[in-house]
Order: C-alpha cells, then sequence, then structure tokens
C-alpha cells in the first residue's frame, strides 16, 4: 500500500509529466512555424535581391517611376521624383 503522501506525489509526477508533453508538442510546432518563416524570409530575401539588381542596374526608369510635371513659363517641366528604399 501506499501513503497518503506517496499517492500525491504520484499524481504531481503524472500532472508534470503531462504538462511537459503539452509544452514539447507547442515546442514542436513552434519550431515547424519557424522553419516555414525562415523559409519564406528566404525567398523575400531573394526576390529583393533580384529586384534591386534589375532596377539598379538599368538607367531607364521603370514603369512604376513616379514623375511630377512642374508647369513653367514656357513649357512643362518633367521632374523624375527620389527613389524611395
Amino acid at each position: 500500500m501506499t501513503s497518503k503522501k506517496e499517492q500525491f506525489y504520484i499524481q504531481r509526477i503524472s500532472e508534470l509529466e503531462a504538462q511537459l508533453k503539452q509544452r514539447d508538442e507547442r515546442i514542436a510546432e513552434l519550431e515547424k512555424q519557424v522553419a516555414e518563416l525562415m523559409e519564406q524570409v528566404g525567398k523575400l530575401t531573394d526576390k529583393v535581391a533580384k529586384l534591386s539588381k534589375n532596377s539598379s542596374n538599368s538607367s531607364k526608369p521603370n514603369r512604376g517611376t513616379p514623375y511630377l510635371f512642374l508647369p513653367l513659363i514656357r513649357g512643362i517641366k518633367v521632374v523624375r521624383l527620389p527613389h524611395r528604399g
């Protein structure tokens, strides 16, 4: 037979093991999410590098380059807005 004290410890150990199991499962979920996010970061970093390379290698403005038309006394002056990086 086990004493009340032993029963208490057995019950407590069981509760702690259940908590550990839940935490292990949560850690596994979070590790999976971190791996997925790291993969996304890598892909986005590659895209940014590719886009930066393409736009900086060209002397012509890309289609998305904003222009500002300023009226002058003798006509219209086209001013290219600075790149926001």
